[in-house]
């Protein structure tokens, strides 16, 4: 594994955090934890981050060891994640378990819909008949409305209406709420009875919508520190 950026220290853990704590790399190691992916891959699964962000954490991660990169008959890069960067699993596992945990939840304005859903849609996953989710939320500015899309591919969110597809479920929300049932600091029947979740749809697509949202928390099996 090549040199990584220097450290002020030799303490493995601050130069794990060195590398892993900049801007969106550790949404982009877990994009490609079901790699790999070309860049355009990784830039429409990831369209909060920009193409010149995405390329200088690609070469930082690929210089550290991280990541390895392959062509296809096209020319075009493929990349995928080395036995280094694989083993990051558990360990971004365990992060996400402890923020969830003692962490307070994230304020309104350190929210951002398209990272939430994004966010939402890997735990969706593939393949699904096709259809959307029509998300509105109550508290933003703008854009209130956007749709996660599924089909054969991984779900992704949108703001256009997908034309064609029908619509499972309706959602009216507010994002704080969907941000809390998501990371786990607040339950789904709490922010029904406040009517800051509203589903309309069939019982049973409901019943998967509500699934898919208590996920993160099934996986960290822990159970979050509230913080009001």
């Amino acid at each position: 594994m090549t040199a990584v950026k220097r450290s002020a220290t030799h303490h493995p853990a601050t130069r794990t955090t060195d590398l892993l704590g900049e801007a969106w790399t550790t949404l982009i190691i877990a994009e490609l934890f079901d790699g790999p992916y070309c860049v355009d891959d990784l830039a429409g699964a990831l369209p909060m981050v920009s193409r010149s962000s995405l390329g200088h954490r690609m070469r930082r991660l690929h210089a550290a060891g991280l990541v390895e990169a392959t062509t296809d008959r096209h020319g075009r890069f493929h990349y995928r994640l080395t036995d280094a960067g694989r083993d990051l699993k558990p360990v971004l596992t365990e992060l996400a378990r402890w923020g969830s945990r003692w962490l307070p939840p994230p304020r309104a304005g350190e929210l951002d819909p398209q990272v939430l859903l994004t966010d939402l849609c890997r735990a969706i996953g593939s393949p699904h008949d096709p259809a959307a989710i029509h998300i509105r939320f109550s508290d933003l500015p703008g854009p209130r409305q956007w749709w996660v899309v599924l089909g054969a591919s991984r779900a992704r969110p949108q703001r256009q209406p997908p034309g064609g597809l029908p619509v499972l479920v309706e959602l009216e929300c507010t994002l704080t709420a969907l941000a809390g049932v998501w990371l786990g600091h607040s339950r789904c029947l709490d922010e029904l009875r406040a009517r800051t979740l509203r589903f309309t749809g069939s019982r049973a697509a409901v019943r998967q919508v509500v699934g898919w949202l208590g996920a993160r928390s099934a996986v960290s099996g822990e159970t979050p520190r509230i913080v009001r």
